[in-house]
């Protein structure tokens, strides 16, 4: 089975219909089938976040409607007029096949990382001036990282879990400012979620400073990307007219940044601001069409970045078999990774699990049920700390903020995964087994402590699509309670009322995607899918499906800080 973001495939008789427009518009010099399967082929392709593939190696898993692949198809590609032309759709750069316009897209933001790279900063000048001694926790690896600010106008910085990334960020930060004391900086992620990791991360790091460097840093905001470019309902209101004041930008979670998003970042960014960006390879591509990290990293273009290209390969953090399994699943592949979860011990913090796929697992909806109990309890205590509520709309108080925050470090304690929204074990399927088959009749039914999802941007609100609160009271005194990044960059705990929402769903269980940019101390992964049914051949090895379905299992095996239990049908 393969998954586009958190449905099975595209809507039944979609990509038909998308060859026929083309056909009818552009109309093609000679009608074939071989077009239809590319077309196909293109389609299947950007169901899995890519927008091209290299023909000579790729292997369509659909069934094609003619033999010869890719030659009988290149052919027919190159008489039809689809390739040769101002408006045509699609192009083949060497083995390169894609759709046009996403494609050249790409390569506009490619070209301009290229030059951003081989451009020295301008605090080059001064860096000599500045001792080259680095603390002697960091390795060699990240020692490069933090000295490549010197002399790249680009950095880019890619690792897995508790390799060190947030680390080397502070270390990266700290000699920037040590290099230009009024160095205008500015750290941001694709989401809510991922910021606030981030900033806490860096709250957390910077405490081992020299206390000068430790106030600077500290003060510094992390917000979205989106709040970044000021977006609103007209686009981005930084851009080339508008740019950014920025001497150094950080963006954390890279792998989820897509192409429109990154065009925009550069398009508002100026030519003499340093930009280090910062993620894991292995993770997911974005929803949005186009990654540009994954792109960064391919075969045919990682070797153009290598100059300022650093690769944190030593984790500091031992999981035990967390980290086993997720080292296994990215370079063994699901193979291995299914016979190494058959021999972990009982004791091990990952635990492969068999059930039907009509239930969820008793051992899991007590787990489930559990936590909420927990919520409920944290709630209700916040709910009879604050006197002047349901009239508030920020936590001061000190007792009510510490319980607040044990609100949010429980939701962190548990996570529930799913590939899918909807079906069997689907995110669907554990909402209406925890709100008693009916999630959609609204929040009012929904138990106190109960976690909810924002569904859009709202910046007015200082809100992001993904942002998990908490239901808070009840009836007419309902409120939900968010931990927001205001506009100087502090964390806020604020209650917000359910009417000035857009968009609100469950958020018990998350979408793989959605999980992405956070963590918990326990993760439970709902796999809708037989593990163990026989896979491609060696030669076949990374074949898109099989990419995808490990790049999914990866994010959500590496979303866990100490367990991880995996439920597959039996």
């Amino acid at each position: 089975m393969s998954f586009r973001s958190d449905e099975d495939t595209w809507p039944t008789g979609f990509v038909g219909a998308v060859y026929e427009v083309l056909v009818r518009r552009i109309p093609p010099k000679t009608k074939s089938k071989h077009l239809h399967d590319i077309v196909d082929v293109l389609m299947e392709v950007l169901c899995k976040g890519e927008l091209y593939l290299d023909i000579t190696s790729y292997k369509p898993t659909l069934d094609l409607r003619e033999p010869g692949w890719p030659e009988s198809h290149v052919k027919a590609l190159q008489i039809s007029g689809w390739i040769d032309s101002d408006k045509s759709p699609i192009v083949l750069d060497g083995s390169q096949l894609g759709w046009k316009r996403w494609y050249q897209d790409m390569k506009l933001v490619v070209n301009e990382l290229l030059d951003r790279s081989n451009t020295l900063p301008k605090l080059s000048s001064i860096a000599s001036t500045v001792s080259s001694k680095l603390p002697d926790e960091l390795n060699d690896e990240q020692k490069q990282a933090v000295v490549s600010i010197d002399s790249h106008n680009l950095v880019l910085i890619s690792g897995g879990p508790g390799t060190g990334k947030t680390s080397t960020i502070v270390q990266i930060l700290a000699r920037s400012i040590t290099l230009q004391r009024e160095l205008r900086v500015a750290l941001c992620a694709p989401t809510g979620k991922a910021a606030r990791r981030l900033q806490d991360s860096i709250q957390k790091a910077v405490r081992h400073l020299p206390q000068i460097k430790r106030e600077e840093l500290s003060s510094l905001p992390c917000v979205t990307l989106h709040r970044l470019l000021q977006a609103g309902t007209r686009g981005f209101q930084r851009n080339k007219g508008n740019p950014l004041s920025l001497d150094l930008l950080v963006v954390d979670e890279m792998s989820m940044v897509d192409l429109a998003l990154m065009r925009a970042l550069l398009n508002a960014l100026p030519e003499n601001c340093q930009l280090v960006l910062v993620g894991d390879q292995d993770q997911l591509p974005p929803v949005g069409s186009g990654s540009v990290w994954h792109t960064l990293y391919s075969e045919h273009l990682k070797n153009n970045f290598l100059h300022c290209s650093i690769q944190l390969q030593h984790v500091y953090r031992n999981k035990g078999d967390l980290e086993m399994m997720s080292r296994t699943l990215r370079g063994e592949g699901l193979v291995a990774f299914v016979e190494k979860s058959n021999a972990l011990k009982n004791h091990s913090n990952f635990s492969f699990h068999n059930a039907s796929l009509r239930n969820i697992p008793p051992f899991i909806s007590q787990k489930i049920k559990a936590h909420n109990a927990r919520l409920n309890e944290f709630s209700s205590e916040l709910l009879k700390s604050i006197s002047s509520y349901p009239k508030i709309s920020t936590i001061e108080q000190p007792q009510s903020i510490e319980i607040a925050d044990k609100i949010f470090n429980c939701l962190d304690d548990l996570m529930v995964l799913c590939p899918k929204r909807k079906g069997l074990w689907s995110v669907d399927h554990i909402h209406r087994l925890c709100l008693r088959g009916f999630p959609e009749v609204g929040i009012n039914s929904w138990p106190e402590g109960f976690p909810v999802m924002s569904g859009e941007n709202q910046p007015e609100l200082g809100l992001a699509n993904g942002d998990i609160g908490i239901l808070i009271g009840e009836n007419q005194d309902r409120r939900i309670l968010f931990k927001l990044i205001s506009e100087d960059g502090k964390l806020n705990l604020t209650l917000i009322h359910p009417a000035r929402l857009h968009r609100l769903e469950p958020a018990l269980a998350l979408t793989i995607h959605k999980s992405q940019g956070s963590e918990a101390k326990e993760v439970v992964i709902l796999w809708p899918s037989d593990l163990k049914e026989p896979r491609i051949d060696i030669n076949q090895k990374r074949r898109l499906n099989e990419l995808y379905e490990i790049r999914l299992l990866y994010t959500a095996i590496t979303r866990a800080i100490e367990r991880v239990d995996l439920i597959t049908p039996s």
